[in-house]
């Protein structure tokens, strides 16, 4: 914010949504730059270890009830209006609302403590020692719903989010620990399946998607991306027909179902489509902005006096 403050840098796309928000309410920020919020492919979600070893990470979400239950106990709302000032759009499933290839039918899951603690008590997480934590006889042993949950130690947003998360949480007698560690870390343990839920994001393009990495079983197996452990035979086997089906409609068919799969499945908890926030001093013309990566095309930028940001995405 200081070197823009001063104009050392010429622009970015990478400023936190706080900060451009601040700047644009500083006058010689907005005497010298243009700025814009668009959206991207990308979203953030919480994903939760659906295959847990039972021994250094607890059996607690290996059951889709209680997946549901944690996604009707997150704030969406206060996440929204906190981190990312209102503006942005809430996910349903694994493919950005901005491609045809989304399932628009699914509707992203609502905030509601209430039936997020009726589906804990089906599951048979119920408080029966009165420490106002739920817990649950798990192969003769009683086991508290306690859990940790990582996420990247920057931008600050992600520990704001962890925050929020486990405040909701504790209202229905859940224990989440946030824990902060660095994004190498945090992928290294993601890899290994060493987490019990972490707060992360996937970064995405106009191109179709090939679903393989994230969501197919071997790439839980082999420590590939598929993080959480979802899958079945099913899964696989639209992935694979997804894969190669090169007629759109039948493409798009296919991935609808797979998609409605993740959702019942809930191995993540959707959170939200990441926006980008494009800044470029006005000295420059011709700075033409785009969800498609890299979002700003440093070739067509002229220096001149005439300047117009052109966003092609947005209506």
């Amino acid at each position: 914010m200081l070197e823009f403050k001063t104009q050392v840098y010429d622009g970015s796309q990478y400023l936190a949504s706080k900060d451009l928000y601040t700047l644009q309410n500083n006058e010689g920020f907005s005497s010298n730059y243009n700025s814009a919020v668009i959206p991207s492919y990308n979203y953030t979600y919480l994903g939760l270890n659906c295959r847990p070893d039972g021994i250094k990470h607890q059996k607690l979400f290996n059951d889709q009830l209680v997946r549901r239950a944690i996604a009707h106990a997150i704030p969406y709302d206060a996440i929204n209006e906190i981190v990312n000032f209102g503006v942005a759009m809430r996910v349903a499933g694994p493919v950005s609302p901005l491609k045809e290839e989304c399932n628009s039918e699914l509707l992203p899951i609502a905030s509601n403590l209430d039936v997020a603690a009726v589906m804990l008590d089906k599951s048979g997480w119920i408080d029966t020692d009165g420490d106002n934590i739920r817990d649950k006889i798990i192969v003769g042993v009683r086991v508290p719903f306690k859990f940790d949950l990582h996420y990247m130690n920057a931008p600050a947003s992600w520990a704001t989010q962890a925050s929020l998360i486990a405040e909701s949480l504790k209202e229905i007698g859940v224990e989440c620990n946030p824990v902060a560690m660095s994004f190498a870390v945090l992928r290294q343990r993601n890899k290994l399946h060493d987490f019990d839920a972490m707060l992360s994001a996937w970064a995405g393009s106009s191109l179709p998607e090939d679903y393989t990495q994230i969501w197919g079983t071997e790439s839980w197996a082999n420590q590939g991306s598929n993080y959480v452990g979802f899958g079945n035979p099913a899964a696989d086997q639209l992935i694979d027909s997804i894969k190669y089906e090169v007629n759109i409609d039948k493409r798009n068919a296919l991935s609808f179902q797979l998609q409605e799969l993740i959702y019942k499945e809930q191995p993540y908890v959707f959170l939200f489509a990441s926006t980008k926030r494009i800044v470029a001093h006005k000295r420059f013309s011709n700075v033409t902005v785009s969800s498609e990566p890299p979002h700003v095309f440093l070739h067509d930028w002229w220096l001149g006096s005439n300047v117009l940001i052109k966003d092609e995405q947005v209506p």
